[in-house]
């Protein structure tokens, strides 16, 4: 009833009880809408939510604390991604540390989600640098895919700094924002 989808959005909300969750909020056309709200209070210990988002199949992803990230897929329940917790030892293409933060994250469909993390580095050659990677998460398996330091195509001496991650429509896609550095110094983004 009510036509298609055209807009689904995510808030952070605090209950009656003040118990952290996500209203998630879904507009279909000529006006129908759905609300249904996710709580987080068995995360709760973990730190406030940090970062939220939702995709257009209703599947969400949320990040409490910066320490812990959740996802879930259409109508089901939120779900912890164990290689990404503060602390948890996490085994990438060229990157082996532990987790200190999840920065940030964007929620794709069927459970899916593409997350920065912050990874103390426990492998020789950056033993005690802090990397950001760039990771998909999918079945709540991690894949890295790209992590700072990495060289730039066709540009050998630039290498990624940092990344952002951004929403700029209702849809599904978004855009990541890469960071670099250029000879050795920080270039700046036009945000």
């Amino acid at each position: 009833p009510g036509g298609r989808t055209v807009r689904r959005a995510a808030f952070l909300v605090k209950t009656d009880k003040g118990d952290p969750g996500v209203l998630l909020a879904e507009v279909k056309g000529g006006g129908a809408h759905k609300l249904e709200l996710l709580s987080l209070a068995a995360h709760a210990d973990q730190g406030s939510p940090t970062a939220v988002s939702v995709a257009s199949d209703g599947s969400a992803a949320v990040v409490v604390g910066g320490a812990r990230l959740l996802v879930r897929g259409p109508g089901e329940r939120l779900g912890a991604v164990g290689a990404l917790k503060r602390n948890a030892i996490l085994k990438l293409e060229g990157l082996d540390g532990q987790v200190r933060r999840v920065a940030d994250v964007v929620a794709g469909p069927k459970g899916s989600a593409v997350a920065v993390v912050e990874v103390f580095v426990t492998e020789p050659g950056g033993a005690g640098e802090v990397r950001q990677a760039l990771v998909a998460v999918k079945g709540g398996g991690v894949q890295k895919l790209r992590a700072t330091g990495d060289p730039l195509p066709d540009a050998a001496e630039d290498v990624v700094d940092s990344f952002l991650l951004r929403r700029p429509t209702a849809g599904d896609a978004f855009c990541v924002v890469e960071v670099f550095r250029q000879g050795g110094a920080s270039v700046p983004v036009d945000t």
